[in-house]
């Protein structure tokens, strides 16, 4: 035959009780706060891609117009690349 087993219900006093569900109300607060990072964090990663893109488009914008160039960020004066290729020798 088989055992009945009981089992006595007790309480937590109300104070650990309170501090029981704080801690928990504390990790809900915190994870929620991870998937708001975790949401802006692709955010910005795609942010990135699209400024990226747009960057290179751009400079290709000015390589069509100037050529190969290098340019002073604080002036905005520019220098152009000289491509050298070596003689081959047949």
């Amino acid at each position: 035959m088989a055992t009945k087993k009981t089992v006595e219900e007790k309480k937590l006093a109300p104070s650990e009780l309170a501090k029981f569900n704080n801690y928990i109300d504390q990790q809900d607060l915190l994870l929620k706060e991870i998937g708001k990072l975790k949401l802006t964090e692709t955010q910005l990663v795609n942010k990135t891609i699209q400024v990226t893109q747009a960057f290179n488009k751009f400079k290709n914008e000015l390589q069509e117009i100037y050529g190969k160039i290098n340019v002073d960020l604080q002036t905005g004066s520019f220098t152009k690349i000289i491509e050298y290729e070596p003689n081959k020798e047949d």
